[in-house]
């Protein structure tokens, strides 16, 4: 009995750990999945698509972030309207 009890526990707690990174990845759109995965993978290809790791990396090279990525996640509300004008200045 406390095998399977311990057995259980190791499949709840991964279920657990891995739901997070499904739900992060689920909650892009295809738009923005379409025009930002070649920037992710340009600009951080060290860190696994749709990661925690992967958003920090973004947002640190965000000058270098092309602009139907941005258009995509203004359209989506990630980025406020607008960011696509001030990002163009900004080149």
């Amino acid at each position: 009995m406390p095998r399977l009890f311990f057995r259980l526990s190791l499949v709840l707690v991964a279920g657990v750990m891995a739901a997070p990174l499904a739900i992060a990845q689920q909650s892009y759109s295809t738009g923005i999945v379409e025009k930002c995965t070649p920037d992710a993978v340009r600009l951080c290809p060290e860190h696994a698509l749709g990661s925690t790791e992967m958003r920090y990396c973004m947002e640190a090279k965000s000058r270098q972030i092309s602009r139907d990525c941005i258009i995509a996640l203004e359209d989506d509300g990630f980025l406020p309207r607008g960011t696509r004008n001030r990002h163009a200045k900004a080149q």
